[in-house]
């Protein structure tokens, strides 16, 4: 997002257009191309927006070094299944999914596998047509939506900050 933060701390920033949740391939690549020909030091850091196109992340390690989550990972963590499997093994609570509609649809969302942001969710008792393929259900735990921004490698983590969802 080449955010202020982000700035500060970088030699340089290059934003990419983003638009109908995935970046343009050939934009993406021909822009980091050319930094990298100027740039023989370069490293691309990544951020969100690589959820439903994963194999540009290998595409652009063929550029340049890229610190970001792996194509697996994001795959691994994009599937709710398996997402939900990951925390429940660890012990993590995490609200009940399913794949199909429930009978008693009253306090489930639904949701769309690898979409960021929270534009995509919607009380599932208010969505009258057909979900979208690829389309999740996830029961509604009421509370405080936060999560915990961290870097990790292998077996370490450090926790840089928590964020704290408005509500609108």
């Amino acid at each position: 997002f080449a955010d202020e933060d982000t700035k500060l701390v970088s030699n340089s920033t290059h934003q990419v257009d983003f638009l109908d949740d995935a970046f343009d391939e050939s934009v993406l690549l021909d822009k980091a191309s050319t930094l990298g020909s100027c740039l023989s030091d370069m490293v691309l850091v990544l951020g969100a927006g690589f959820e439903k196109r994963t194999e540009l992340i290998d595409k652009l390690a063929d550029i340049a070094p890229v610190l970001s989550n792996s194509k697996s990972t994001i795959d691994t963590l994009k599937d709710p299944g398996s997402l939900y499997n990951l925390l429940s093994k660890a012990s993590i609570t995490t609200p009940d999914i399913s794949s199909t509609r429930p009978t008693a649809i009253k306090d489930w969302l639904i949701k769309q596998s690898a979409a960021t942001g929270g534009a995509h969710v919607q009380w599932a008792s208010q969505v009258k047509a057909d979900p979208v393929p690829d389309s999740y259900y996830q029961k509604y735990i009421s509370g405080t939506t936060s999560s915990a921004v961290f870097l990790a490698m292998k077996t370490h983590a450090k926790i840089v900050g928590y964020n704290e969802q408005l509500q609108s």
